[in-house]
């Protein structure tokens, strides 16, 4: 299931669950940045979950609480071992089905772009405005136990995932903006696919893929009919033969309705990455950005974007 699907469903199995009491925005506090996060909290721990009691099986399961072994302590102090009682060890049930590829991610150890610029998570709060987060026993976690966060149950299956790098990194200077710094070329190769396509048709919003600068993509690309309201009212005029870059946020880029885009215009083979025509600029907005510190010009040429794309692809 894509990302934005599973949004939307998200939304809805927690405004269904408790009518009285739905959770229609997660508070700020939840979804703060990573960098206040790492900051606010007292105790940050890389743990493995346990095995439940053998008392708890089944669908028991569900409503244990979790138990772990710390195997570092980044900061604060903790028990050797310990619960959290707002957690439960994970059960495939009927409800929990459709989120289950999230509960179970690292996403790619953390270097999938939509983590960053899409505050995608391994969890999300609870129609109460709660967290609940699973946990699958013998995985390791960054557990920041006193501060309830979408990010602080995140799975880490390698010592080099970008997340922990990036707490790490917090941790031993808190002067720094965010906990990764990178380039704008580094910021595009964490994408899904990044291509330039030819509008062939204005009138029906089609274009033709020209070149690939990220992943794999052929044919022709149709925007969605959300996007294609947004951008043509943010000035931006179509024109046979007009540019654009487009970065994908999800695998299954080619289904229109369902794709998740930033959409960038080409003028002369520049790019101009601080002038969004759809979606996010790397800046940010009011209502979002990257949480990666982004250094160096925003205006690049796709030739000198391709040169250094091909260097990091590079072993």
């Amino acid at each position: 299931m894509n990302f934005a699907v599973k949004a939307v469903l998200v939304a809805s199995l927690l405004a269904a669950a408790l009518p009285a009491q739905a959770c229609f925005a997660p508070p700020p506090e939840l979804v703060k940045h990573h960098r206040d996060l790492v900051a606010d909290s007292a105790t940050i721990v890389l743990a493995r979950a346990l095995a439940p009691d053998s008392a708890e099986t089944g669908h028991s399961l569900g409503v244990a609480t979790p138990h772990f072994e710390a195997v570092e302590v980044l900061k604060g102090e903790i028990a050797p071992t310990f619960s959290l009682e707002n957690g439960r060890y994970l059960v495939a049930s009927e409800e929990q089905e459709f989120l289950l590829d999230d509960f179970v991610s690292d996403f790619s150890g953390h270097r999938d772009i939509a983590v960053w610029d899409r505050f995608r998570t391994r969890q999300w709060n609870e129609s109460d405005c709660g967290m609940m987060p699973r946990f699958e026993p013998g995985e390791t976690y960054l557990l920041f136990p006193d501060h309830p966060h979408w990010r602080a149950y995140e799975l880490i299956r390698s010592e080099d995932d970008l997340w922990l790098t990036a707490v790490r990194n917090l941790l031993a200077d808190s002067t720094r903006r965010a906990g990764l710094a990178v380039t704008v070329p580094q910021w595009l190769s964490f994408a899904r696919g990044a291509f330039v396509v030819r509008a062939a048709s204005c009138e029906t919003a089609n274009f033709d893929i020209v070149e690939v600068l990220v992943g794999n993509a052929e044919g022709k690309w149709v925007p969605s009919s959300q996007s294609r309201t947004q951008y043509y009212g943010t000035g931006w005029t179509c024109e046979i033969g007009s540019r654009l870059l487009v970065v994908a946020y999800q695998e299954g880029w080619t289904d229109p309705e369902y794709a998740d885009f930033g959409l960038f215009n080409v003028d002369n083979g520049t790019v101009d990455f601080s002038k969004a025509i759809d979606g996010e600029v790397i800046d940010g907005t009011p209502v979002g950005g990257t949480e990666l510190d982004v250094a160096g010009s925003r205006v690049r040429s796709l030739d000198a974007l391709k040169i250094e794309l091909a260097k990091l692809q590079q072993p």
